[in-house]
Formats: structure tokens, C-alpha cells, sequence
């Protein structure tokens, strides 16, 4: 029996997140019900384990990064709304299989804990890129551990090779799970987004979707 019992990728805008848009969520209408869809159908797998890959967390030049405490919590204080928390059970059994896996193969990452997080000044939380879905799918399905990674400034090929072997991992691990890509669009379809125009950007967009 496949152990990965699936793939959802997700946006993770915390406007459409109806307490921070008060209102202007109904913009991202189309947004918002595809996440409600992708939650309804990762709640159909039930899912033992969430491994939540985001671009938000603590970014490291030279590798990933994973969270490794019993529970970790996070919350939408940055967006005005601190009230807005969640708190999930980290899978140590899953985490414990990749760093021996990590170690064997020489990947670079660092599983960090709130003791490593202190000397790097870093947080030990669940950033925006995985609240936000977490946010849709706990309407659905909220009995499951997650694994909280995030990307690396690593090489495109270093990022495959790395995703290959987290696939290996959760293949033979002792729990079903899902795989949660957290990602946004190219962000730069006009001068006054986040970044510059750039002509390709929507053609990266249309492909995504």
C-alpha cells in the first residue's frame, strides 16, 4: 500500500483568509474555492501526516530547513490578527527517518529545534506559507502530525535530488501522508507588486495553473 497518498499544492495568501480579508477576500473568490476543494480532498485521504514544504519559514543559503519540536505554533500576528493561532504535533518519527536519510546521502539541512533557533535568531513556527492551507484543511481534517520544511537556496538540481529523496523517505515511512507545496505565483505582473514587471511572469502563471 503507497504510503504517499497524494500531492497538494497550494497558494497561500492570507487574505483569503476571511478574519485578515474582512471582505476582500470575495476578490480571490476563485482562490478561495480551489483551496476549499484541495482541502476536501486531502481530508478524503484522511492522512496520518501533512509534510508541509513552504517558502516562508527560516531560508537558509546552503540548505533546508525543518522544525524539530514536539509541537510548534504560529500565528497571523504580522497581518494584524495575533488572536488568529494554531499549534500542530510535529511526526518526530518522520523527522528522525529523513535526518538519517539527509546524513547517509550528505544533503544539507538543518533540523532546527528552539535551542538552534535562538543562536541563529531564527523562529521555531508555522510561518504564513503553512498556515494558510493548514488554515482550509483543519475545516476539513485536523487529525494529523506534521513535518514542517522550508526550501533552501539550493540549486534547481540540488532541490530535485533532495525532493527525491524525501519521496523515498515518506514511501517507506511508518505513516501515510501527504505532500503540501506552498507556493505563490511569479508576483511580478505589474511595476507596483511585490517585484518589477518581468514579461515571462505571466506565462509562468498560466503554466501553474
Amino acid at each position: 500500500m503507497r504510503k504517499v497518498l497524494g500531492l497538494a499544492i497550494s497558494p497561500h495568501p492570507p487574505i483569503a483568509i476571511p478574519e485578515i480579508g474582512a471582505g476582500q477576500e470575495k476578490e480571490a473568490q476563485k482562490t478561495i474555492d480551489g483551496m476549499q476543494e484541495m482541502a476536501k480532498a486531502v481530508a478524503s485521504k484522511k492522512p496520518e501526516v501533512i509534510v508541509v514544504i513552504t517558502p516562508h519559514g527560516n531560508v537558509f543559503a546552503d540548505g533546508i530547513c525543518l522544525l524539530a519540536e514536539e509541537k510548534i505554533e504560529g500565528d497571523l500576528e504580522r497581518f494584524g490578527r495575533p488572536d488568529l493561532k494554531m499549534e500542530k504535533s510535529v511526526s518526530l518519527d518522520i523527522l528522525e527517518d529523513l535526518s538519517n536519510a539527509f546524513e547517509e546521502k550528505g544533503i544539507p539541512s538543518i533540523f532546527m529545534n528552539y535551542s538552534i533557533g535562538e543562536s541563529y535568531k531564527a523562529k521555531v513556527e508555522i510561518d504564513h506559507g503553512a498556515f494558510v492551507p493548514l488554515y482550509y484543511i483543519d475545516k476539513q481534517w485536523s487529525d494529523y502530525e506534521i513535518v514542517h520544511i522550508t526550501i533552501g537556496m539550493l540549486s534547481p538540481i540540488e532541490m530535485y535530488e533532495l525532493g527525491k529523496t524525501i519521496g523515498e523517505v515518506l514511501e517507506t515511512a511508518a505513516y501515510e501522508t501527504i505532500v503540501l507545496a506552498s507556493g505563490d505565483m511569479s508576483h511580478c505582473l505589474k511595476e507596483e507588486g511585490p517585484y518589477s514587471y518581468h514579461p515571462m511572469g505571466k506565462v509562468f502563471d498560466e503554466k501553474i495553473v
